[in-house]
């Protein structure tokens, strides 16, 4: 008779310590896909920053721009 519940307590044992397992296979596999969104959001959040940084560039130089050429037109107009 103790040998049977030796038995059925090392079953028991080896079927929980293969649900645990399982479940740290699982947490394994969803900490990968949200390390692999991180990534993606993180060269997303990048680009986004890069794009914004060029379009406040092209702004800018398109004020000077402007800028400039208003000067030249004021300059026009009092030699005129």
């Amino acid at each position: 008779m103790a040998i049977w519940t030796l038995s059925g307590r090392t079953e028991s044992q080896a079927s929980a310590l293969e649900q645990t397992a399982s479940s740290m296979e699982q947490l394994a596999a969803t900490v990968d896909q949200y390390r692999q969104c991180d990534n993606t959001a993180h060269k997303m959040a990048s680009n986004a920053a890069s794009v914004a940084q060029k379009r406040w560039q092209d702004r800018r130089r398109s004020h000077q721009h402007h800028q400039r050429n208003q000067h030249v037109l004021e300059k026009n107009r009092r030699h005129h």
